[in-house]
């Protein structure tokens, strides 16, 4: 069996002791070691139950799409969203939701153990690397890096979306947002309020459908079912739980109670109708009503559809697997996207020679076979540059100290003190004073508070022998470890809340020649005690 991560001991190659703040956003980033200015960062944006962990290292120990994109030239920064992992959520274990075994194993491990008539495709299962089950050792990994879901999923989107939004103004330059499960949710609601810093939208298996849900529960079981039904407070504006720009605009909620439905039960901020999709055996999901919008003369009862207005110039693919049971409800959400009068692409994967995936594609066998079809889809309708893979070559690694000095001497993994080897400029974190001068909110002031020395928490995979993933079975380096950590504050005129450390060990292994890893850590501000107000 797999050894559970928080029981590793730290070694020389530990990260530096770190104290977080309640609220905060905690991001990785990979740092090629060639630096391409032409290629846009990418954020990584995981979804329910994960961390932003799960980008860098997959269950077999193989590298995951962290080092993939860096692999190829790119930034990549994979954040570990409000009240979830490593972005401290000690202040919510009263308000905890978790996922079981059980749900795992029937949703998205061993989905082709599944006899259920509604999902017939599930038998298609085949990448998961390992039986899919309890026991086995890379589903006890996988699992060992899940983490409990805090508040609830309004209040979670709300934090989310101003994080990412900090992150997206202080890189200062348009980035690519990858997205899986809900975490294709943030990317959009991200991208509906910083639509100027966002250069594409790659949404894998989003949450869905609009308006209503594609899950039975049936017995404590949850069973995905192509007959959608309607959930009051579920995913109210369509993509999201929480209001997005529409023009024209719709109605928004004064307080998340009413949102929740708790004082109006028939709030619709949306009129919705059923859409009968052709070719699907008389089954539907909900899109926008246009009979019951009324615009100019009480007579005039038919109207365009209300529009996306900052999603509307953004190319955005939705991406869904040939098993997954996502392939019942995603069609819905692509409909509800181009209703709206976005760009949006839907590629099944089976359609383009990548078969046999589940709902957690990024983690299974052939996994690169998908992050290089998203790549090429970069490169055909946004732009993007190919790059060839980057050859690694031998450089120290470095442990930068919390305070982010350069000038000092750094330990290398074994222990040996060597100098620190100053970085460009382009690649270096910026001096806080030049976040606060160039930020497009004046209104924010930034701070930064330097860490005292503890232990990460445990949501991180340990690295072991990691080798490159689909059919090219050979060794591969992981990227270097050099760590900084910062705490970056957006504050609007509020204390911060005391913060609390995480004193669980993470272990590192492996030499460090292809990319530099950095720690930056986002905290963002509520203007009250309640997560931003809607």
């Amino acid at each position: 069996m797999a050894q559970p991560h928080h029981d590793v001991p730290p070694t020389a190659a530990s990260f530096d002791r770190a104290v977080f703040s309640i609220g905060q956003m905690r991001v990785e980033k990979l740092e090629p070691t060639v630096n391409h200015r032409s290629l846009m960062p990418i954020i990584l944006l995981h979804g329910d139950y994960h961390t932003g962990s799960m980008w860098l290292t997959k269950p077999d120990s193989r590298p995951g799409w962290a080092v993939f994109f860096a692999e190829r030239g790119h930034r990549v920064y994979a954040p570990q969203l409000p009240f979830q992992g490593q972005s401290d959520t000690s202040a919510y274990y009263e308000r905890v939701k978790v996922i079981t075994p059980r749900t795992i194993e029937n949703l998205y491990t061993a989905t082709n153990k599944t006899n259920d008539p509604e999902w017939l495709v599930a038998k298609k299962h085949t990448q998961w690397p390992g039986s899919g089950v309890r026991g086995n050792p890379i589903f006890d990994q996988y699992f060992n890096q899940l983490v409990p879901m805090y508040m609830d999923v309004h209040e979670r989107q709300a934090a989310a979306q101003e994080a990412v939004e900090s992150l997206l103004r202080l890189l200062k330059r348009p980035a690519i947002l990858i997205g899986h499960g809900s975490g294709a949710n943030v990317a959009w609601l991200a991208a509906d309020v910083a639509p100027d810093l966002v250069h594409a939208i790659v949404a894998v298996e989003p949450l869905g459908p609009p308006f209503g849900s594609a899950l039975q529960n049936t017995n404590g079981e949850l069973r995905p079912t192509g007959k959608f039904a309607r959930a009051a407070g579920v995913r109210p504006y369509g993509l999201t739980d929480i209001p997005m720009q529409f023009d024209p605009p719709v109605a928004a909620p004064e307080s998340f109670e009413e949102l929740f439905g708790r004082i109006y039960p028939d709030f619709e901020p949306i009129p919705v109708t059923k859409f009968y999709a052709r070719g699907r055996q008389g089954k539907f999901c909900f899109e926008q009503d246009l009979a019951g919008m009324r615009v100019g003369s009480p007579t005039e009862s038919r109207a365009e559809p209300r529009k996306l207005t900052n999603l509307v110039g953004i190319p955005q693919l939705v991406v869904t697997t040939e098993a997954s049971f996502h392939r019942l409800s995603d069609w819905a959400t692509v409909h509800f996207l181009r209703q709206a009068g976005t760009t949006v692409k839907h590629h099944r994967l089976e359609e383009h020679g990548i078969r046999g995936n589940g709902h957690l594609c990024f983690l299974e066998k052939n996994s690169n076979d998908v992050a290089n079809h998203v790549l090429k889809w970069l490169h055909n309708e946004t732009g993007v540059p190919e790059v060839q893979v980057l050859q690694s070559r031998p450089s120290p690694s470095q442990t930068i100290s919390a305070s982010g000095d350069h000038g000092q001497s750094a330990t290398t993994t074994s222990g040996r003190a060597c100098p620190t080897k100053k970085r460009p400029a382009e690649a270096e974190l910026k001096p806080v004073g030049t976040m606060a001068n160039s930020s497009q909110r004046p209104s924010k002031k930034v701070q930064t508070n330097t860490s005292q020395p503890s232990t990460l928490n445990p949501h991180t995979s340990v690295h072991g022998d990691v080798r490159n993933s689909d059919s090219r079975d050979t060794p591969r380096v992981f990227p270097p470890h050099s760590s900084v950590v910062r705490n970056i504050q957006v504050a609007q005129g509020i204390a911060p809340v005391p913060s609390t450390p995480h004193n669980r060990p993470i272990q590192r292994t492996g030499q460090t020649t292809l990319s530099e890893r950095r720690i930056v850590e986002v905290t963002w501000s509520p203007d009250s005690p309640t997560p931003r107000q809607i």
